[in-house]
């Protein structure tokens, strides 16, 4: 059930809900020119934005940027969102991305469908361990200087020459 209350700065919706723990809910609009309609599909739509953010600020640390100069303080919200939308492109085209994703059935939670950006990272984060190149420990001889022998002619002739 729908009702609408209409002020002259503010129009009111407050949708009677059958499910969960809160019966109600009010939305607010400073459009009193916005339908009724109109404001619940906006909300709907824009529901799926704020979880986004939420999820950059929360999860991916999008709120704890150490940046301080002008430029680098421009640099983080593009950097994080193009990070983000790699992971999300990585998990959907990567069937092994998907499967590391998706989370062990729980019995209180049987009704989930779908992924959460948590499952994503989760899943990138198994991936990533799986991994030597992220130990440099295991790979230090790539690391050290090692010194070339020099070559005279005579003997790189013999190795053209076979």
């Amino acid at each position: 059930m729908v009702s609408g209350l209409r002020a002259r700065l503010l129009s009111i919706v407050v949708v009677r809900v059958t499910t969960g723990n809160v019966p109600y809910r009010v939305l607010f609009s400073t459009d009193p020119t916005t339908s009724v309609v109109d404001l619940l599909e906006t909300y709907a739509g824009r529901w799926a934005i704020e979880v986004c953010f939420h999820d950059l600020k929360q999860l991916f640390g999008f709120a704890d940027s150490s940046a301080r100069r002008q430029t680098a303080v421009e640099r983080v919200a593009p950097f994080v969102g193009v990070s983000y939308t790699i992971l999300v492109l990585w998990a959907q085209l990567n069937p092994v991305a998907l499967r590391l994703a998706t989370p062990p059935r729980r019995p209180w939670y049987r009704h989930k469908e779908g992924l959460a950006f948590a499952d994503l990272l989760r899943a990138a984060d198994a991936a990533a361990r799986a991994r030597p190149v992220l130990d440099p420990a295991g790979r230090i001889n790539n690391l050290r200087f090692t010194e070339r022998r020099r070559v005279t002619p005579r003997q790189q002739a013999l190795r053209f020459a076979g």
